[in-house]
């Protein structure tokens, strides 16, 4: 199976020089060492999905843009094949994403399945506007929400505001994956 594996430092590195923004410069903004930001634009090193956020909104783009979600662009054709999915690798902490929903300017949620390596962390995500509800596929996962924790096996389910602290972790000796669908879109 051919994913569409995304070099997402390099859409970093092309978004900020096309704005000619410095590394220093934009390392200083989002609060992060040139050199981390060095080591995500060569490939290196894969920011949290938080840190992901901070870099689009100085480069001020989306998400999307930087995991070249556009490149696959059909506004007409309601289907993705699975061959032609975006997987985005690498996302640090033992975490996958790969997004199940053709690019749509009209689509007002993000459906993506993360797949968790044994104790992956997705890291503490940036609060948003919106819901996010998550079905367990297969495997634990702890959901830290609104200072509490939670832990769901395959089949369990949560729906929650997205605008409150939440953050997925995988606690046990498994590989495990979520589904989940966000509103309005992350990606």
């Amino acid at each position: 199976m051919d994913k569409n594996v995304l070099s997402v430092g390099s859409n970093i590195r092309i978004e900020r020089e096309k704005r000619r923004i410095t590394l220093r410069k934009l390392a200083k903004d989002i609060n992060v060492s040139a050199s981390f930001l060095s080591q995500v634009e060569t490939g290196r090193a894969f920011p949290s999905l938080a840190t992901l956020k901070k870099i689009a909104d100085a480069l001020q783009t989306g998400i999307g843009a930087l995991v070249g979600e556009n490149e696959n662009s059909n506004t007409d054709n309601p289907i993705l094949r699975k061959e032609e999915r975006i997987l985005i690798d690498k996302m640090g902490r033992g975490i996958n994403i790969e997004l199940l929903a053709a690019r749509n300017i009209n689509n007002q949620m993000q459906p993506y399945i993360i797949d968790f390596d044994t104790n992956g962390d997705s890291g503490a995500f940036s609060q948003h506007s919106g819901q996010e509800v998550g079905y367990v596929l297969k495997g634990s996962i702890e959901l830290n929400y609104n200072k509490r924790k939670y832990i769901l096996n395959t089949g369990d389910t949560f729906y929650i505001n997205a605008n409150i602290s939440h953050h997925l972790k995988n606690m046990f000796n498994v590989e495990s994956q979520l589904l989940i669908a966000a509103t309005p879109p992350l990606f």
